[in-house]
């Protein structure tokens, strides 16, 4: 990272003191050229030489290479200021693409997460370091006094790569995927599929708009900085800077704007920042606008747009990712580049007196453009994502999604991708029943997937499945322990040997009833159940009379309590009569254990407290039971009549 911050500084310094600075867009063309063949170029040789080796060699090229222009330099700055902006231009990319791709070899997705932090912690302080070097040896020796250190830094990066452990021989000796598709193919399906085809304008009027308002910032610090020793001071300063805030963002708000916002929101944070920051420049021109502006743009491209960014492959088939992706990431980039440059180009010779307000007012126009292609991007995304998860062709973990967008578009997918997953891994349900009961369980996973699993596990009448179950009771939202509970009950009734923890299915029962009345009153469901989701203890007419509460409590105590007297009780409670539901009430006070009972009463008798907890039932409990059973069918017969009171009169009794 250091070399790379002192490597753009030390470009533009030498560069802009030896040009003018409408030769800029001539040489953005050029070096957006030359970067489309060395990313060519670069993908084949890391293919054959793998992702270590190749970015060890491409590193010590590139010192090799730094080392020639100082030479070049010192006999003919113009000529060396071109080789270096090249240079930086064409490699400076790829070397950060393939250290990413030799990290993504050797770490694990959920050890990158943990990791990634430091290393860019550390990277930041690289680039702190890079822009401090890079302004020093140029205040002692000139801009040409940078070239050993950038040299010394590549060499040095070259050896750290080279020591990086080998692969893992699980990666190491796994065949190569194939890829079906040609360049010519490639570039047919990124023309002809309309989700590529807007990633592809989301990069390029991005890159453009990044032009425009790159140019306006040099143009601006150019008329208000003269010499290199200032632009060295300028150009290492705001780069390094920069550098600074992108991981700040990054560290702070790039997955919650994720979590919260969605991917739409995420990387529309970028065209909306140029928008913002180009009408500001217009409406208060000046190098400190201009500054700021372009700023912002570097800030957000590599903080929260990136975030972002990186997901949007998420949908796409990886033979289809690999040969398409590079057309996208580094030609779209470059000849958005260049469209960008073509335009200033323009400017200057039809309104060069007005030149900073039209660029800066075309900034605006793609940027908003862009904002437009946002939309249609995510909206595709989404068909794409769920059209793989439908077909079979995308596995995602739901642990380890963590935006907005994915987690609402795999929620309602979820059902069809796990069952999936679960079905065809032949001998491995224990480890996709733990990993459904680990989702379950996650309280980061959001609530419209963890309320799924609970269906999910019916499938599976493990006690794995039954202990997860018994944990989702614990879960903060009612929807998640109400499916916990009916699929817990639905588990147990199916399968005789399956058991319930009976102490912490009261404790569960404690902890509904210790609510206030109105709580427990109101506590609804989001979602609409289906009939597999709902309890076999409630049938439909009750399900209207009773609260959802109440239901989930009688559940919980059908895996504890004689299952049958208790769904004859809870029905007694609806029967529209008050003998019988005295009787049932009775047989409820009598074997309810007394710390249940204490906290429950007030839900069903909210006039009355019962007994105290150390004192037994008046009547012999066989007795109560007896009665009980005896009152069923008048409680069948009441109920009848209340559900016929309730159904609509048939159009021939209507007058």
């Amino acid at each position: 990272m250091a070399s790379q911050v002192a490597s753009r500084a030390v470009r533009d310094t030498l560069f802009l003191s030896n040009f003018a600075l409408a030769s800029l867009p001539i040489m953005i063309v050029a070096a957006s050229a030359l970067a489309i063949v060395a990313a060519w170029l670069a993908t084949r040789a890391a293919a054959r030489l793998g992702a270590a080796r190749f970015v060890t060699l491409a590193m010590l090229a590139s010192a090799v290479l730094t080392i020639g222009e100082w030479g070049l330099t010192l006999a003919r700055p113009a000529l060396g200021a071109i080789a270096l902006y090249l240079h930086v231009a064409a490699i400076g990319p790829l070397l950060i693409s393939g250290f990413w791709s030799m990290l993504s070899e050797r770490i694990e997705p959920r050890a990158a997460r943990r990791s990634l932090a430091r290393i860019l912690a550390i990277g930041t302080l690289g680039g702190l370091a890079g822009g401090v070097l890079a302004e020093r040896l140029t205040s002692l020796g000139g801009v040409a006094a940078t070239f050993p250190a950038l040299a010394l830094a590549h060499a040095g990066c070259a050896w750290a790569t080279w020591r990086f452990p080998p692969l893992p021989a699980r990666v190491a000796k796994a065949p190569e995927p194939p890829s079906a598709l040609g360049s010519r193919e490639a570039m047919r399906r990124l023309i002809a599929t309309p989700y590529l085809r807007n990633l592809a304008l989301l990069v390029l009027g991005s890159a453009a708009s990044a032009a425009l308002l790159d140019f306006v910032f040099k143009a601006q610090v150019t008329d208000a900085w003269r010499g290199s020793h200032e632009l060295m001071r300028v150009f290492s300063t705001f780069y390094a800077a920069t550098a600074l805030l992108t991981f700040a963002i990054q560290s702070l708000f790039a997955r919650a704007a994720l979590e919260h916002g969605g991917l739409a929101r995420t990387i529309g944070s970028l065209p909306a920042a140029v928008v913002g920051g180009a009408t500001v420049a217009l409406v208060a021109p000046g190098a400190a606008s201009a500054i700021a502006a372009r700023g912002l743009e570097l800030v957000m491209r590599g903080s929260l747009f990136r975030a972002g960014y990186e997901l949007l492959y998420t949908p796409i088939p990886p033979a289809e990712k690999r040969a398409t992706r590079a057309l996208v990431d580094v030609a779209c980039d470059r000849l958005g580049d260049a469209v960008g440059a073509g335009l200033i180009l323009l400017v200057l010779g039809v309104a060069a007196g007005a030149s900073m307000p039209v660029l800066l007012g075309l900034a605006v126009a793609s940027s908003a453009a862009v904002l437009a292609v946002v939309s249609r991007v995510q909206r595709g995304y989404i068909a794409s994502l769920e059209a793989g998860l439908r077909v079979g062709e995308l596995r995602l973990d739901p642990l380890e999604v963590q935006d907005l967008t994915t987690r609402t578009t795999l929620s309602t997918m979820l059902p069809v991708a796990l069952a999936r997953s679960v079905e065809e891994a032949a001998g491995g349900a224990a480890s996709h029943v733990r990993r459904l009961v680990d989702t379950l369980l996650d309280p980061a996973t959001d609530v419209s997937i963890r309320r799924r699993i609970p269906r999910l596990l019916t499938d599976y009448p493990t006690p794995l499945a039954v202990e997860g179950l018994t944990g989702g009771l614990d879960d903060a939202r009612f929807e998640v322990r109400y499916r916990c509970g009916v699929a817990l009950a639905r588990l147990i009734e199916r399968d005789e040997h399956l058991r319930a923890d009976s102490a912490r299915i009261l404790s569960a029962v404690r902890r509904e009833a210790a609510v206030g009345h109105p709580v427990w009153e109101s506590q609804r469901l989001l979602e609409r159940l289906e009939e597999r989701e709902e309890s076999t203890f409630v049938d439909d007419f009750l399900r209207e009379r009773a609260g959802r509460t109440l239901q989930h409590t009688f559940t919980l105590l059908s895996m504890v309590l004689p299952r049958e007297p208790l769904r004859i009780a809870f029905r007694g409670l609806f029967a529209g009569d008050r003998m019988l539901r005295g009787t049932a009430l009775e047989y409820l006070e009598s074997v309810l254990p007394p710390d249940v009972r204490e906290v429950l009463w007030p839900h069903l008798e909210p006039d009355r407290t019962p007994q105290r907890v150390d004192v037994e039932p008046s009547r012999d409990r066989d007795q109560i039971l007896r009665d009980l059973m005896h009152a069923n069918p008048s409680i069948e017969i009441n109920l009848a009549e209340l559900r016929a009171q309730q159904e609509p009169r048939p159009d021939a009794e209507r007058p």
